[in-house]
């Protein structure tokens, strides 16, 4: 298991939130879809660096925040899987004769007589490689209000419901989203 960052809110969901599948319906055929989340940002949390792992601060009561950021690694699963890619081994599918190397090896166990590469073949599951994603975070300040600041995360990819892939890659958008943001992602 890998050692994420400790974020104070839930990181991951299951499926696609009811309220994002109903603005789906009424979204036409055709048109691009993307992910945006707003989220109230309390000049407090800025201070104590709640949001630290967006590079967002509070410099002289103003917040100071990038313009585009690639979530960082160390965020949780699914940021991990958008910056390094992923391997998904096919258990359902019959396994394939792959052959090892193994490295190099003493000739009768002493260096001074040489070596020899050793491979060795091995039946191995089938593995389907996906690339990084590498979506990133375009950051925008709605407005401000006395002690708290409304920001607008959006995600720079264009989701095409007539691709075969749409609900997985619907999913997975959604899943960054809270892991980063601590907040469900709606469509634009």
């Amino acid at each position: 298991m890998a050692n994420y960052r400790k974020l104070p809110w839930q990181r991951n969901i299951r499926v696609i939130p009811a309220s994002v599948a109903a603005k789906l319906q009424e979204v036409p055929r055709g048109v691009g879809i993307v992910p945006v989340c707003t989220k109230l940002i309390t000049a407090t949390e800025l201070k104590d660096g709640a949001f630290r792992h967006l590079n967002m601060k509070l410099v002289a009561d103003q917040p100071s925040f990038p313009a585009t950021l690639l979530p960082s690694e160390d965020t949780g699963p699914y940021s991990a899987k958008n910056c390094n890619g992923w391997e998904v081994k096919r258990q359902d599918l019959p396994m394939i004769p792959k052959t090892i190397y193994l490295g190099e090896r003493p000739i009768y166990g002493d260096w001074s007589n040489g070596s020899f590469p050793l491979w060795q073949d091995r039946m191995v599951y089938q593995v389907d490689e996906y690339a990084p994603t590498d979506y990133c975070i375009d950051i925008d300040m709605l407005r401000k209000t006395a002690a708290s600041f409304v920001f607008k995360f959006k995600l720079d990819c264009v989701l095409d419901r007539s691709d075969a892939n749409f609900d997985e890659d619907l999913l997975f958008c959604l899943r960054v989203c809270p892991e980063t943001l601590a907040g469900i992602a709606e469509l634009s």
